[in-house]
């Protein structure tokens, strides 16, 4: 079993999609080698030959460069989220949580764990929720704007909303990428001056969201 293999099944993920690519390319790569014996074996097939080497070499290197980039995507977001975390166990949980998500989202498995490290770094796990992942994922879709952008602002409104700081960099930010609206910005401004609870004035962007 390869390293990413090894690593999806410690993780609890379904690996079996990925052994059968491999088990596709194998075949696809044996095919291909006999036709190359055929080809070579002429003149005129000397041309085809050398071409037919050159794809076979070219999904080589397509199939390392998926193995090696999933493995040390698996691998760095494991360790990132062990240090964020303090626990290897919850790490590897969470890692498995935005594979799925990932999974049934249109976004690539990187942008999404990004997103969950800038929603964790700002606001701890009471902000780095799967509820707060769906919001910010479906909004970033519906905007057309990457998930882990959207989930930096708003982790950033997050903390100085919690610190009691002027959130304006962050909300003008957000109502640039067309995920929060004028209205909402300024009710949020009007409950913080009167000071009011970081759940009832974030709670207003949720609700944009939403």
């Amino acid at each position: 079993m390869t390293t990413v293999a090894k690593l999806m099944a410690e993780l609890g993920l379904d690996s079996s999609d990925y052994k059968k690519g491999i088990e596709s390319a194998k075949k696809e790569a044996h095919g291909l080698g006999s036709a190359l014996q055929t080809a070579v074996g002429t003149a005129a097939g000397f041309v085809s030959a050398t071409g037919a080497m050159n794809i076979l070499s070219s999904g080589f290197s397509k199939i390392k460069s998926s193995i090696i980039g999933t493995n040390a995507t698996l691998q760095t977001a494991t360790l990132q989220f062990e240090t964020l975390l303090g626990s290897a166990d919850a790490a590897k949980d969470h890692v498995k949580s935005l594979f799925s998500f990932a999974g049934h989202t249109p976004f690539e498995t990187g942008p999404v764990i990004q997103a969950s490290k800038n929603l964790l770094v700002f606001g701890g796990t009471a902000l780095d929720t799967e509820k707060t992942l769906e919001r910010v994922g479906n909004a970033a879709a519906i905007a057309g704007q990457p998930i882990n952008d959207i989930a930096f602002w708003v982790g950033r409104a997050y903390a100085a909303i919690k610190g009691g700081q002027p959130f304006g960099e962050a909300a003008a930010r957000l109502q640039e990428m067309a995920v929060l609206t004028p209205e909402a910005r300024a009710e949020m401004e009007k409950l913080q001056k009167s000071g009011a609870s970081t759940e009832k004035v974030f709670g207003v962007l949720e609700k944009s969201f939403d």
